[in-house]
């Protein structure tokens, strides 16, 4: 996010665009990964709001800026509601599935992230593995010792609960 911009700066309509590395953006216009500046955040709203599905939360923290997607899940069945256009929400349904899938029996993060075939160590821990303990589907074999080489997770009742409903 560019310096001195806010989240709630990127929520009005008429913010300017200030890419926050001009070189990077230029490339990807370049290569008609964006179509022009300033309106990813607009089109992410209005995709979710099409969608009936809740915003992303937005945060803006040192250094850094995250947009997270909310999904749900349904009590009664255990099933995903709602759906994004696009690929996202079914590559994250996918990814979850997989994972709650695979760790009835306990498996390393390396294991687990090989699973998804998502590459970056970190994204995988920061932006999946901590999902799946934050929803409290997953737990750690080791709770006490969260950074051991011998760290392995596995699903938790709630995570089971899911998986025998009808993941």
């Amino acid at each position: 996010m560019p310096f001195n911009m806010t989240v709630d700066d990127l929520l009005n309509p008429t913010h300017s665009s200030k890419p926050r590395n001009h070189l990077i953006a230029q490339v990807f216009y370049d290569m008609a990964l964006i179509e022009q500046y300033g309106t990813g955040i607009g089109r992410m709203f209005d995709f979710c709001s099409e969608a009936n599905l809740p915003m992303p939360e937005m945060a803006n923290f040192s250094g850094g800026f995250s947009i997270s997607f909310l999904t749900t899940i349904s009590k009664d069945t255990g099933q995903f509601t709602g759906q994004v256009t696009g690929q996202v929400t079914g590559q994250v349904e996918k990814w979850i599935e997989i994972v709650i899938k695979a760790c009835d029996k306990p498996l390393k993060s390396s294991e687990i992230q090989g699973l998804t075939k998502i590459k970056h160590r970190e994204t995988f821990q920061r932006n999946y593995l901590d999902r799946l303990l934050n929803e409290k589907w997953l737990e750690r074999t080791i709770p006490e010792k969260p950074n051991s080489p011998k760290q392995k997770y596995i699903l938790t009742k709630k995570g089971k609960a899911l998986l025998k409903n009808g993941q």
